[in-house]
C-alpha cells in the first residue's frame, strides 16, 4: 500500500496548500517532477530526491527542476475486516488482495477525482514550461504509482517519463492511446520480495504496455525503506533532464533493516511470498456472495437473469 521514506531536511523545502511539498528550482525552470506517495504516507517522503540527484550527477544537475510532492486527503478505508479511519490515501479499497493475482476493487470515483486533480497540476506545469509536455515527469510509490500511471496513460500526450515504484498498473487504466501515438517512457522499480503487488501480477499488468524499463531490487520488500528506489528514481529523472543515465551503485541488500523480509528464515520467507487465492479474508462478503452464486445450477442462474429482465421491463429502465 505505502512505503514509508525518511525525508531529508532541506532549506528550500516548503509546504504546498494541500499539505504536500514543493521544492522550487534553484535556477531557470526547465523541468517539473510530480511524485505521488503511497497509502499511509505523505509528500515529504520524497524530499531527499534532489540531494540524491546531486550525488549522481553533480550539484547543478537538478538546478532547473521543480519538485511537486502532493499529499493525499485523509479517508476512511473499507477493508473486508472493517473500516480504518483517517488514512492518507488517494482512493478507498473494498478488498484486501495483497499478494494475489487479482487487482483490488477500489472506489473509482475517488480515482477519477484524484486523477482530475493531478491532471490539472500536470497541465499547469506544462503551461509554465512553454507547452513542452516532455519536460514533465510523473510517478509514484505503491498506490501513488497506480494513480500516476492512470494520469499519464490517460493524458493523450507524451510526457517526459512515467515512474512506477513498487507499484502496479491498474486494470481500469486505459493503455490503447498511450501505446500508439503518445507513448511516455516508462520505468518500473520493483522489489524482489514484494508481498503487496506480487511480481507476477506486476509483470502481467505492465505487459499491457509496449515498452517498459525494469529494475528489480534484490531482497527488497514492499514495506521496507528503500533508498535504492529513490536513487533509481533520481537516475531516471536525470536521464530525462540531461539525456544521460547515471549508474546507481547503491544496493538495499547492503543496508537491510532488521524488519526486512529478507532476514526471515528461508521457509518462513517462502510462505510469505506464496501467492494467495481469493477468499473471505481478501474479499469479505463479496467472496461469500460470489461463491454462493457459483454454487447455483445453470438453470437457477438463467431463471435469476430472467427475473432481473422482467423487473427491468416493469420499471421501464
Amino acid at each position: 500500500m505505502g512505503t514509508r521514506h525518511t525525508p531529508a531536511t532541506r532549506p528550500m523545502l516548503r509546504r504546498a496548500s494541500d499539505g504536500g511539498v514543493e521544492i522550487p528550482p534553484s535556477g531557470p525552470h526547465t523541468h517539473t517532477v510530480i511524485l505521488l506517495h503511497g497509502c499511509y504516507c505523505n509528500g515529504a517522503d520524497f524530499a531527499m530526491l534532489p540531494q540524491l540527484m546531486a550525488e549522481l550527477a553533480g550539484r547543478d544537475a537538478a538546478a532547473g527542476v521543480k519538485f511537486i510532492f502532493p499529499s493525499a486527503p485523509l479517508r476512511t478505508l473499507h477493508w473486508p475486516e472493517g473500516t480504518e479511519d483517517a488514512v492518507s490515501a488517494w482512493y478507498d479499497y473494498f478488498t484486501s488482495r495483497a499478494n494475489t493475482m487479482f487487482h483490488d476493487e477500489i472506489d473509482l470515483e475517488h480515482l477519477a477525482s484524484a486523477s482530475e486533480q493531478m491532471t490539472a497540476i500536470v497541465n499547469d506545469e506544462i503551461s509554465r514550461l512553454g507547452g513542452d509536455t516532455s519536460r514533465v515527469v510523473i510517478g509514484g510509490n505503491s498506490q501513488g504509482g497506480t494513480l500516476a500511471g492512470h494520469v499519464a496513460l490517460s493524458f493523450g500526450k507524451r510526457l517526459g517519463a512515467l515512474i512506477f515504484m513498487r507499484s502496479c498498473l491498474l486494470d481500469v487504466t486505459p493503455v490503447e492511446i498511450a501505446n500508439t501515438r503518445s507513448f511516455t517512457p516508462t520505468f518500473v522499480f520493483a522489489a524482489e520480495y514484494d508481498t503487496e503487488y506480487a511480481l507476477a501480477l506486476q509483470r502481467q499488468s505492465f505487459g499491457r504496455l509496449r515498452d517498459v524499463h525494469w529494475h528489480i531490487e534484490p531482497k527488497c520488500d514492499h514495506y521496507m525503506f528503500s533508498k535504492a528506489e529513490l536513487y533509481h528514481c533520481a537516475a531516471w529523472i536525470l536521464q530525462v533532464c540531461t539525456g544521460s543515465l547515471p549508474a546507481v551503485k547503491y544496493r538495499d541488500v547492503d543496508h537491510l533493516e532488521a524488519n526486512a523480509l529478507a532476514n526471515l528464515p528461508k521457509m518462513e520467507l517462502a510462505a510469505k511470498l506464496a501467492l494467495r487465492p481469493l477468499s473471505a479474508e481478501t474479499d469479505g462478503d463479496r467472496f461469500i456472495a460470489a461463491s454462493t452464486q457459483a454454487e447455483r445450477t445453470p438453470m437457477e442462474r438463467v431463471l435469476d437473469q430472467i427475473s432481473k429482465w422482467n423487473l427491468c421491463f416493469r420499471c421501464a429502465c
